[in-house]
């Protein structure tokens, strides 16, 4: 959705959602230390809730927050580099942009799940076969609304340290 937004508008207009996603979920780690502050009661049924666990999501959570940061600039960045090759074939060049990008947030979300969890090998290639799918299909629904939905074409290529100085 970032890419789309980018390419049908501008790098000051994508970078709204980008902070407003940062801001959500800085808020939601705020209100998960909030909780942590509070005396833990007991349910109805004698168990108490497991505290633990909220602690080892919060950090992941913290590295999840951090990684879409990176991710939503960083595709961007890497689909208008990408520009200068293969301007002819969007297709190629929104697929390569999303697939390098997926891998690398499924490189960076599983090492801290490893470390978290201890998630074994299989969860990552489990969730990186997932993720280059969904490029696969997103991709091709991108290029196919750009093509048969949208009018206008897509804009000439930005200079890399523009838009990264408006993001």
């Amino acid at each position: 959705m970032l890419l789309l937004l980018y390419m049908k508008e501008d790098a000051a207009t994508v970078r709204q959602p980008i902070y407003g996603l940062l801001l959500g979920n800085a808020l939601m780690i705020g209100l998960v230390l909030i909780l942590r502050l509070h005396a833990i009661a007991q349910l109805p049924n004698g168990r108490v809730p497991d505290i633990g666990f909220i602690d080892e999501m919060g950090w992941l959570m913290v590295w999840g927050t951090t990684l879409l940061f990176i991710d939503a600039i960083l595709i961007i960045l890497l689909y208008e580099k990408l520009g200068a090759y293969l301007r002819a074939g969007p297709f190629v060049r929104i697929l390569a942009s999303v697939a390098s990008v997926l891998t690398f947030d499924q490189a960076g979300f599983f090492t801290a799940l490893h470390f978290v969890a201890g998630a074994p090998i299989a969860v990552f290639f489990g969730g990186w076969f997932a993720k280059m799918g969904a490029a696969l299909a997103y991709s091709g629904m991108l290029v196919a609304y750009l093509k048969w939905v949208e009018d206008n074409d897509i804009a000439v290529p930005r200079g890399l340290s523009d838009i990264f100085d408006t993001l």
